[in-house]
């Protein structure tokens, strides 16, 4: 009697088990002065799951192509750009600011083994203007078994490029938000057909641009590329499962 202890029993252990209850309340932690780091880091963590999803989405559909821990990992990238912005008090609730961590995004793989780079060896040429809002990317000619690498052995592959738009997030008093807002966020994406793997590739060039998406000193173009491999099933070419995998170009 009056003991905050629970018992209970497992399968594999032949003895009773017994555990504190409870821990501190949902509204200690939400309200009590001691729990101001705590509820910085739950603040922080979130604000970077937020950017990790807008990064992502930035690259919607070379994403797919990453390997299945891609949200994780990008998500410690961001988390690393936090740390970068200083602040004076231990308290004061850091910002996402990309423009200070650039470097720790571009040219990221999105994949833990067969990386971009490893698959295409011959480098994809780009340039990202932020003025014209557009990119451009400059696909090499490519001849498989030389500078291309074929590692799961499927007779068609393709590229997809992403060109999105992430935003600095900062706290504004009551939560962590876009600087700047665009409630019509889009990613735009140029795809091209699906080629043999048993002819020489092309040398070929393609442009993506934003029409009118809003954009300032807060906001920064993301491209990134992607190659997936397949082979004909039901009738039609279809992307073997895993047999991707893609990098972010760059950043600006």
């Amino acid at each position: 009697g009056g003991s905050n202890r629970t018992g209970y029993k497992r399968k594999d252990v032949d003895r009773l088990i017994f555990r504190s209850d409870g821990g501190a309340s949902a509204d200690k932690i939400r309200k009590d002065p001691a729990f101001a780091p705590v509820r910085r880091q739950n603040s922080c963590f979130a604000a970077n799951s937020g950017a990790s999803r807008m990064v992502r989405s930035a690259m919607l559909d070379v994403a797919e192509l990453g390997h299945s821990f891609l949200a994780g990992h990008i998500l410690s990238v961001c988390a690393s750009i936090m740390d970068l912005d200083v602040r004076k008090h231990a308290l004061e609730k850091p910002s996402i600011l990309f423009g200070k961590g650039l470097p720790l995004l571009q040219g990221y793989n999105l994949n833990l083994e067969n990386c971009f780079d490893t698959i295409l060896s011959t480098p994809v040429q780009f340039t990202i203007s932020r003025e014209q809002m557009n990119a451009t990317v400059e696909l090499p000619q490519l001849i498989p078994g030389l500078n291309l690498r074929n590692q799961w052995n499927q007779p068609y592959f393709r590229f997809k490029i992403n060109l999105g738009i992430i935003r600095d997030i900062a706290f504004d008093g009551v939560a962590y938000k876009p600087i700047t807002l665009d409630v019509q966020e889009h990613t735009v994406l140029a795809e091209t057909e699906w080629a043999s793997m048993a002819d020489k590739y092309p040398a070929q060039s393609f442009e993506l641009k934003y029409e009118d998406a809003i954009f300032d000193e807060h906001c920064h173009l993301l491209l990134s590329i992607g190659i997936q491999f397949g082979g004909v099933r039901k009738g039609g070419i279809v992307g073997t499962k895993h047999a991707s995998c893609g990098k972010i170009l760059g950043v600006q």
